[in-house]
């Protein structure tokens, strides 16, 4: 444990008692990661398990709330982890119009385990994070969670080690660069799609962007809207009552959430 983060951290709590571990840890100038590292031996745990077993296993716990969000939003969801689909590197768990995820494990790092007081009781949650020590994807107990299986599913994968985490800065991505041949041959790969999930081969195969794509493509297959644009998407989707599929991603995990606006 680094006492010195963690007594900075609690200082910084006590400062600021609306914010979030994710703002103390900015306001701290370190990662969330390392922030819940300091915590380890207090009132987090590390475990010791890789995160596709953890996700297929937390099937045994019922409902949880499971939370994904970057920068501009945050995404949660009450469900099970069930109809999971795992391989080496990716993952689907399937459960449409509840916890629907898309997964790429290359850069899961590392697992640990909190319980801090709430409103109601205690909070119990499973945080991943990734080598920069950002948070990934949280679980979250619930009041339906079966806290017995919960708690022995952490027994199982708790360790007293609680190695330093090694903070890697992230590669830049190096994009190539389109010419007016490539723009004429990506206007026939986008036509000749059957698939939306076609688009990613695409990207693949030409080292781009979808920016890039985006920019490059005649109008009539895409092309740029004001920042407003979605907001007044929601708002006629509620208004209409339409249900849409809205994604936000981490950087390696991809949610879904299904809006029927039942407001």
């Amino acid at each position: 444990m680094n006492s010195s983060l963690y007594e900075r951290y609690l200082q910084a709590k006590a400062d600021n008692k609306a914010k979030y571990a994710r703002d103390l840890a900015a306001y701290l100038n370190v990662s969330e990661g390392e922030l819940l590292h300091s915590r380890v031996g207090i009132d987090a745990k590390r475990l010791d398990i890789d995160a596709p077993t953890l996700l297929e296993e937390l099937a045994v716990v019922g409902e949880t709330k499971a939370i994904t969000r970057n920068d501009f939003a945050v995404h949660e969801q009450i469900g099970r982890y069930e109809n999971t689909r795992f391989s080496n590197h990716a993952g689907l768990i399937l459960n449409p119009r509840e916890l629907d995820l898309r997964i790429f494990f290359d850069h899961w790092s590392s697992v640990f385990y909190l319980v801090e007081p709430a409103k109601k009781g205690m909070r119990h949650s499973i945080q991943f994070f990734d080598r920069q020590g950002d948070a990934l994807h949280k679980v979250y107990a619930t009041d339906n969670t079966d806290m017995a299986a919960w708690e022995t599913l952490i027994e199982k994968y708790q360790t007293e080690e609680n190695p330093a985490l090694i903070i890697k800065p992230i590669e830049e991505a190096s994009y190539s660069t389109i010419t007016n041949e490539l723009k004429e041959q990506l206007d026939k790969e986008w036509r000749a799609m059957t698939d939306v999930h076609q688009f990613f081969i695409i990207l693949k195969r030409h080292n781009l962007s979808r920016q890039q794509i985006f920019d490059a493509v005649p109008n009539d297959l895409a092309y740029r809207v004001e920042n407003s644009a979605l907001n007044e998407l929601i708002n006629a989707a509620y208004s209409d009552q339409n249900e849409i599929m809205i994604l936000s991603a981490t950087v390696v995990a991809y949610k879904f959430s299904p809006a029927s606006w039942n407001a």
